[in-house]
């Protein structure tokens, strides 16, 4: 099961990345679930080949392909053009203007990819929205990504793996429910992944935590069809 919810007085908006995409019918459906995406550059080669009206295509644009670009202009979205020289990353971009619009959730999708650097600045970006008191989601085909602080609230089937990773120092007073391998007041700490490969015992789990920042990566079965 998906970990995407309904945002009470929200939009839930997808911001489609460049990454690898392997399956463009799971992909679609995922997208569809939403109430809109945001291309960031290369993404809208993504959004052109499943047949995608974004709601903007933003970035230096060096990586849409041309007949891409066309198309979108001929749909009238809105693109917008920023200098190859920036600070923002097109990532970056793509987040403000999914803000701008409304969103109260962002998932990212075709966030990761064969560019480690990519994928890991794609997580660090789950942060940056976490302290905005914006919920944010990476699904790709294998994985469901987040960032939480104090509490992290797990959906989906039993027997499904998650694995729990400090993103600080430390991450204090780690307690869990229905998780097959149960934490009471731990503690995780970075070069000591033992959090690795828990496993949901309910269609629901739920950690607490009282200090520091949470990776929470659920493995998804890619032979598996997305329920959202």
């Amino acid at each position: 099961m998906s970990e995407i919810r309904t945002v009470p007085g929200g939009m839930r908006l997808g911001v489609l990345c460049n990454g690898e995409v392997e399956n463009y019918a799971w992909l679609r459906e995922v997208a569809d679930s939403l109430d809109g995406v945001v291309c960031a550059d290369g993404g809208g080669n993504h959004a052109f080949r499943m047949g995608i009206k974004p709601l903007c295509v933003i970035g230096d644009l060096d990586s849409i392909e041309p007949e891409a670009l066309r198309h979108f202009g001929e749909l009238e979205v809105p693109v917008k053009r920023f200098p190859c020289e920036k600070d923002e990353t097109d990532l970056q971009l793509a987040l403000d203007e999914a803000l701008e619009l409304g969103a109260a959730e962002v998932v990212l999708l075709a966030a990761t990819g064969r560019r480690l650097d990519h994928t890991l600045g794609n997580i660090s970006v789950l942060a940056e929205l976490l302290l905005k008191g914006i919920p944010g989601l990476i699904i790709d085909e294998y994985n469901e990504i987040r960032v939480c602080q104090k509490e992290a609230v797990i959906h989906g089937e039993i027997g499904e793996e998650v694995s729990l990773l400090p993103l600080t120092t430390t991450v204090t007073g780690v307690s869990s429910a229905n998780l097959k391998y149960g934490l009471k007041d731990g503690e995780f700490s970075l070069g000591n992944p033992y959090g690795i490969s828990n496993m949901l015992t309910s269609t629901c789990a739920r950690v607490t935590f009282d200090q520091g920042l949470l990776l929470v990566i659920k493995a998804r079965d890619r032979c598996r069809k997305a329920t959202l």
